[in-house]
C-alpha cells in the first residue's frame, strides 16, 4: 500500500505514536535502572554501614573487656584485694555478653555469605570465652597466683577474637566501597544510554513529521493546482495521476467530476451552435449544479483534514504536557539526591568529629604512659633509697655487736677488778666500789646495746620488707607502662579505622554528587523532548493554515465557475 493511500488519521498521528511509545519504553527502562541503584544505596547505608557499626562497636566491647582483664592481671600481680579483681571479671564477663549481642545484630543485618558465617563462629568463640573468665574468678579467692597464670592465656583468646571482629569489618567496608562504584557506573551508562535514546526519539519524530508534513502538502499542491487548472477551462489535466485512497481522494474523485462536465460543456457547445442561448442556459445550469456539489464536497474535506490536523495539535499537546510532567518529576528527584547528598555530609562530619576524639583519647593515653614512665623512675629512685638504708642499718648493727662486745669485757674486767679488791681487803675497797660502778655501767651498757639491737634488727627487717614492696610496685608500674602502650596502640588502630569510614562517606558524598548531575542532564533531555512537541504543534499549525489555504483557492475556482 501506497503512503499517499493511508489514512489521514493515521499519517498525522503516526510521528507522536512513535515518539510517545519511545518515551514510555525509556522512562520504564530509567525506573528499573533507578531502582537498581536504590536498592544498592539502601544495601549499602542500611546494611554494610550499620552492619560496619555493629561490628566496630563489638571490637571497641572486646578491647574495653581486655583493658579490665589487664587491670585484674595487674590487682592480683600486686596482691590488692581479690574482690577488685573479681569486680574487673565481672565487667569483663558483661563488655563480652554486649559484644556478643553486638554481633548478632550485625550478623542479622547482613546477608548470607561468608562474612555471616564468620560472625556465627566469632559469637560461639565468645561464649567459650565465658567460661574461663568465671573459673578465674573462682580461683581468685582459693590461689591468686594460679590464677594470674591463666589470664595471659584468656587475653591472647579475646585479641584474636577481636583481630577477627576487625577483619569482618573492613571486608565489609570493602564490600560497600565496590558496591557505590558499581552503582555510579551504572548511573553513568544509563544516563549516556537515555542521551541517546532521546536525541533519537526527537531527530525521528521530527524527520517522520518533516516527511508527512511535506507529503500532505505537496498533495495538496497538486490538487491546488489541478484545481485551479481546471477553473481555468484546462481540461487536459491529468487527474489519473492525482489518484488515491485518503481523505483527499474524494477531492481528486470530484476534480475528476469536473473535468468531465467540462468537457461535456464543450461537446454540447460545439453540437448546438445554433441553440446557443438556450445552451448557454443550460450550461450555465449545470456549471452551478457542478459547483454546488464540488464546492459541497471540498467543503465537507476540508472540514475532516482540519479535524484530522486538530487531532494532530491534541497529540503535540499531550507530549508536551507529558515531557512538562517529566521535568517536574525529575526536579523532585533532583531535591532528593540533594538532600541525600546533605545527609552523606553530616555523616562525614560526624565521622570526623569521631576521629578528632579519638585522637584526644590517644594523646591522654601516651600522657597516662609517661606519668607511669616518671613513677617507674621515682619507684627505682626510692628502691634505691631502701637499699642504703639496709646497708646503713647493717653498718649499725655492726657498730652495737661492737659495743655489746666492749661491754662484755668491761664487765669482765670489772669482775676481775673486784675479785683483786676482795684480795686486797682493807685497801682494795675503794677500787671494788669503782669495779662495782663500772660493772653496773657496762651492765646497763649491755642491756642497752642490746635492745638497740633489737631495734635495728626490726629496722632491717622493715627495710626489706619495704624493699620488696617497692620491687613489686615497681614491676607492677613496668606492667602498666605495657598496658598504656598496649592501649595506645589500639586507640591508633581505632581512630584509624574512623578516618576510613569518614573517607568512605565522602566517596558515597561524591556518588551522591555525580547522581546529582545524572539528574540535571534527563532534566536537560525532557526540556528537549518538551521543545520538540512544540515544534509539531507548530507544524500541525502550518498544516491548518495550508488547509485553510486550500479551501480559499477552491471557493475561488468555484466562485469563477459560477460567473462563467
Amino acid at each position: 500500500m501506497r503512503f499517499d493511500d493511508l489514512p489521514m488519521a493515521l499519517k498525522l498521528f503516526a510521528a507522536p505514536a512513535i515518539g510517545l511509545v519511545a518515551l514510555v519504553a525509556m522512562a520504564v527502562a530509567s525506573h528499573q535502572v533507578v531502582g537498581g541503584i536504590t536498592a544498592t544505596a539502601k544495601d549499602v547505608g542500611e546494611v554494610r554501614f550499620e552492619a560496619t557499626a555493629e561490628l566496630l562497636s563489638a571490637s571497641s566491647e572486646l578491647n574495653g573487656a581486655a583493658k579490665d582483664l589487664y587491670y585484674a592481671l595487674a590487682a592480683a600481680t600486686a596482691g590488692g584485694d581479690a574482690k577488685a579483681s573479681v569486680a574487673l571479671l565481672d565487667g569483663v564477663v558483661q563488655r563480652m555478653g554486649k559484644a556478643k549481642e553486638a554481633v548478632e545484630r550485625a550478623k542479622d543485618r547482613l546477608p548470607d555469605g561468608k562474612t555471616k558465617a564468620e560472625l556465627a563462629t566469632v559469637g560461639q568463640d565468645i561464649d567459650k570465652l565465658g567460661q574461663p573468665v568465671g573459673f578465674v574468678k573462682d580461683m581468685l579467692g582459693i590461689d591468686a597466683q594460679s590464677a594470674v597464670s591463666f589470664l595471659e592465656p584468656l587475653r591472647a583468646s579475646l585479641q584474636g577474637v577481636q583481630d577477627r571482629l576487625n577483619a569482618a569489618a573492613s571486608h565489609e567496608r570493602t564490600t560497600a566501597a565496590t558496591a557505590i562504584k558499581d552503582m555510579d557506573a551504572s548511573a553513568t551508562s544509563t544516563q549516556t544510554l537515555s542521551t541517546i535514546i532521546v536525541l533519537a526519539v526527537v531527530l525521528g519524530v521530527a524527520a517522520i513529521a518533516l516527511v508527512i508534513v511535506r507529503a500532505l502538502k505537496g498533495s495538496i499542491d497538486r490538487i491546488s493546482g489541478a484545481t485551479e487548472a481546471l477553473a481555468a477551462g484546462n481540461i487536459a489535466v491529468n487527474i489519473e495521476a492525482l489518484a488515491r485512497k485518503d481523505e483527499l481522494g474524494a477531492i481528486v474523485g470530484a476534480l475528476d467530476v469536473f473535468r468531465a462536465n467540462l468537457a461535456d460543456r464543450d461537446r454540447l457547445t460545439r453540437e448546438q451552435a445554433e441553440a446557443e442561448k438556450r445552451a448557454e442556459a443550460e450550461k450555465r445550469q449545470a456549471s452551478l449544479r457542478i459547483a454546488d456539489s464540488l464546492e459541497s464536497s471540498v467543503h465537507s474535506l476540508v472540514e475532516r483534514l482540519n479535524a484530522a490536523v486538530q487531532q494532530l495539535a491534541g497529540n503535540a499537546r499531550g507530549l508536551s504536557d507529558q515531557a512538562q510532567v517529566g521535568q517536574e518529576r525529575t526536579s523532585v528527584v533532583d531535591r532528593a539526591v540533594t538532600e541525600a547528598n546533605g545527609n552523606v555530609q553530616a555523616v562525614a562530619s560526624a565521622a570526623e568529629e569521631l576521629s578528632v576524639s579519638f585522637g584526644e583519647i590517644s594523646g591522654q593515653v601516651t600522657r597516662a604512659a609517661t606519668m607511669a614512665t616518671n613513677a617507674r623512675v621515682r619507684v627505682e629512685e626510692s628502691t634505691q633509697q631502701m637499699e642504703r638504708l639496709q646497708s646503713q642499718g647493717d653498718r649499725i648493727g655492726s657498730v652495737v655487736r661492737l659495743i655489746s662486745e666492749i661491754a662484755s669485757q668491761t664487765n669482765l674486767l670489772a669482775l676481775n677488778a673486784t675479785i683483786e679488791a676482795a684480795r686486797a681487803g682493807e685497801a682494795g675497797k675503794g677500787f671494788a666500789v669503782v669495779a662495782s660502778e663500772v660493772k653496773s655501767l657496762a651492765t646497763q651498757t649491755a642491756k642497752a646495746t642490746e635492745e638497740i639491737g633489737g631495734q635495728i634488727t626490726s629496722m632491717q627487717g622493715a627495710t626489706r620488707e619495704a624493699v620488696a614492696a617497692i620491687a613489686a610496685i615497681q614491676q607492677t608500674v613496668n606492667e602498666i607502662t605495657t598496658i598504656s602502650s598496649a592501649i595506645a596502640a589500639a586507640v591508633e588502630q581505632q581512630e584509624a579505622a574512623t578516618r576510613e569510614i569518614a573517607r568512605n562517606v565522602q566517596m558515597a558524598s561524591q556518588g551522591t554528587a555525580v547522581v546529582a548531575e545524572n539528574v540535571a542532564g534527563l532534566q536537560a533531555i525532557a526540556d528537549i523532548t518538551h521543545r520538540s512537541s512544540d515544534e509539531v504543534l507548530s507544524s500541525s499549525q502550518v498544516l491548518g493554515s495550508e488547509t485553510s489555504a486550500l479551501s480559499a483557492s477552491v471557493s475561488k475556482a468555484i466562485a469563477s465557475l459560477r460567473a462563467a
